[in-house]
């Protein structure tokens, strides 16, 4: 009896992961925050954040800046110090982040003879309380086939091995012929992460 025991075990320990995988899913977890902050979130308050990115994805260039700004019923938001061009709210922030958080998107980059293949990755760690985000980050992952440790790695195979490997990427690769660019050409944002410093209510 007890040989055959471990088939249902098996089964169970993949049904617990893929429950966990779905409850812990990254567009889950955001509207979860998203809703606690709604529900949640003060009248008015003072948002402080630092906010990190690189413009461009060929002749990048790296930012930093830190703002604090106040936020009310009605009313624009006012920046009150800080050095950022952007007086973001919490609301923004989700705004801004939304998409990447539900689903990963392609970007194909075309020129000087090849193409490259991107996917965009999301993170964030939110506040238990009040459902803010104190850290969320985007940036995007190569993708392109040839690239990276794998091929590598697969470049000491036989040819007809590492052939057929190639081909069985090119045909499942998230970067098709067709696939956008997904950064516009001028002073895109291509990569950013925010921190939140604080949120304090305001009277």
């Amino acid at each position: 009896m007890g040989r055959w025991w471990w088939p249902g075990a098996l089964l169970f320990a993949i049904a617990l992961t893929v429950v966990f995988v779905v409850l812990n899913a990254p567009g889950r977890r955001f509207s979860e925050a998203r809703q606690r902050w709604i529900t949640r979130a003060p009248s008015a308050y003072a948002l402080t954040f630092k906010h990190d990115y690189m413009l461009g994805n060929f002749l990048a260039s790296s930012r930093s800046c830190r703002a604090t700004v106040a936020v009310r019923p009605g009313r624009a938001p006012q920046l009150i110090a800080g050095d950022c061009d952007e007086a973001l709210t919490v609301e923004a922030i989700f705004d801004r982040f939304g998409r990447y958080a539900r689903e990963s998107m392609p970007s194909r980059m075309c020129g000087y003879g090849t193409c490259l293949c991107a996917v965009s990755t999301f993170r964030a760690v939110y506040d238990r309380q009040h459902g803010f985000p104190l850290v969320i980050a985007r940036d995007w992952q190569d993708r392109t086939v040839g690239r990276g440790q794998f091929w590598s790695m697969a470049a000491n195979l036989p040819a007809p091995l590492r052939n057929a490997l190639r081909d069985f990427a090119e045909q499942r690769t998230p970067c098709p012929p067709g696939t956008l660019n997904h950064t516009p050409n001028i002073s895109p944002i291509h990569r950013e992460t925010i921190t939140i410093l604080a949120v304090e209510p305001l009277d």
